[in-house]
């Protein structure tokens, strides 16, 4: 249970995500669709970018507002 959040979160190893036969990443708000999108463009090293990179078939983005 992460104290910041407000629901219980689920934590798997990049390896296990990466082997994923439907990767998808749900984001919420506009900040952090701003993050996302500036770590993939620049290359930062990000443990969503990781996993967006070392996935075996192509990762789905769905983002809230």
């Amino acid at each position: 249970h992460a104290a910041g959040a407000g629901e219980p979160r689920l934590t798997l190893p990049l390896a296990r995500l990466a082997d994923a036969g439907l990767p998808v990443l749900h984001i919420e708000g506009g900040e952090k669709r701003k993050v996302l999108e500036e770590a993939l463009a620049k290359g930062r090293d990000l443990p969503v970018c990781s996993m967006v990179e070392k996935s075996r078939t192509q990762v789905q983005v769905f983002w809230a507002p």
